[in-house]
């Protein structure tokens, strides 16, 4: 089935930073290959002198890499921006023993904002301009929080079209979280993270994928992952709800047990084109005998092995990405040589090609980071529902919704 409509033009941003003590005054230099730093095609910040080394090759360093897709200024949520984003993964990275950050940024202005923001970090550690052209920038520009200065390196790429295929940013947030929209949004999701991760993973020994809307983790959340020595960990999201506050699960694409599977007559609707939709069961949050069950269901356990995860907050050791356990792009489960099958897509075949190598994924009950609050609230909807909806669509990163 074709993708359609316009895809805004996509650019990814590299960033390494270095855990530890800010760096001493050091030489650093840009590099672009067009005359204009905010709109090339390959831009590289780069720090020199014996400061800007590279972790220690081995994977054995606890060296972890972040990577975040973004929209534009809303993607990081109500009233707040990109600063607000690096003070939390400052806050809560300590544990690695170097942290890089890698960023897939659709808008234009959002892109120039991170730019001018990163200059204005290595001109100021370098104690000069380092051959972009800041005249570019704005004046006043927001400051990254000083303790990033550490940044070894920052490369800005513009990956270009996806084989041709778009999809139409302009849906409604009605009709993008819909489920006749969700395998051809969530085949773009899954490609656009592919692409972000074979561009700016090097030799680090983790991969940590972030929402941008998320907005508190655990500090000690990083560190026991490492420690754990498991394959791939998402832990426990959760977001306020709009009127009483009280905590709700919110990443329905982590789940453990059966699914529903579709029957002989299923498949031949499927055959003509028709869509199978699982049987959604009411009491999964926390009867684990009802079918799927999600992770509130275990909160009495520090680890869960699961049978499919999201990617609001996800861990995966860097050498399982590197064997080829990426987000599928279409719905694998049930695939034969001639159409895809009716599950299994994005974050949720991770766990399928996973387990077909050997390794495993697993739930962090106990641990609980926060996403922002869904921006719409709902009308005439029970918070049953909703939670019905949600389990539909199984939606693991809000990447192309309006505010307001």
């Amino acid at each position: 089935m074709p993708l359609v409509g316009h895809w805004r033009q996509v650019v990814t941003v590299v960033l390494l930073l270095q855990a530890g003590s800010l760096f001493p005054a050091s030489a650093a230099t840009f590099r672009c290959a067009s005359a204009d730093p905010l709109t090339c095609g390959l831009a590289t910040w780069e720090r020199s002198g014996p400061d800007a080394a590279r972790p220690s090759t081995g994977h054995s360093n606890n060296s972890v890499l972040v990577l975040t897709l973004v929209q534009d200024e809303h993607s990081w949520g109500t009233g707040r921006s990109f600063i607000n984003y690096f003070k939390l993964l400052s806050a809560s990275m300590t544990a690695a023993g170097s942290l890089s950050l890698a960023l897939l940024v659709g808008g234009k202005g959002e892109f120039s904002k991170l730019a001018c923001a990163v200059e204005g970090i290595y001109s100021q550690a370098s104690k000069g301009s380092t051959g972009f052209a800041s005249g570019a920038c704005p004046a006043s520009i927001d400051s990254l929080p000083q303790s990033l200065q550490s940044l070894l390196r920052v490369t800005l790429m513009q990956p270009g079209s996806l084989g041709g295929h778009q999809m139409d940013a302009n849906l409604s947030r009605e009709e993008r979280h819909s489920f006749p929209h969700q395998r051809e949004r969530r085949s773009l999701l899954a490609r656009l993270r592919n692409k972000l991760l074979m561009t700016a993973l090097q030799d680090e020994a983790a991969v940590l994928w972030v929402d941008a809307d998320v907005h508190g983790i655990d500090d000690s959340m990083l560190g026991r992952m490492l420690a754990s020595g498991l394959d791939i960990i998402t832990p426990n999201c959760k977001w306020r709800h709009w009127s009483h506050g009280k905590a709700r699960y919110y990443d329905y694409n982590t789940w453990r047990g059966p699914l529903q599977t579709p029957n002989d007559n299923d498949r031949d609707l499927m055959r003509q084109g028709a869509m199978f939709q699982p049987k959604i069961w009411w009491d999964r949050l926390d009867n684990v005998s009802a079918g799927p069950s999600f992770l509130p269901a275990y909160e009495h356990l520090d680890f869960v092995e699961v049978t499919a995860v999201g990617a609001t907050v996800l861990f995966v050791r860097a050498d399982v990405h590197r064997q080829g356990v990426i987000f599928t792009p279409g719905y694998v489960v049930g695939a034969d040589w001639e159409r895809e099958g009716w599950d299994g897509v994005e974050s949720e075949g991770i766990c399928i090609l996973a387990r077909m190598m050997g390794f495993k994924c697993h739930g962090m009950p106990q641990t609980i980071v926060w996403h922002e609050s869904p921006p719409d609230r709902p009308t005439q909807t029970t918070d049953k529902q909703q939670g019905s909806a949600l389990q539909i669509a199984r939606i693991p990163l809000d990447f192309l919704r309006e505010h307001g």
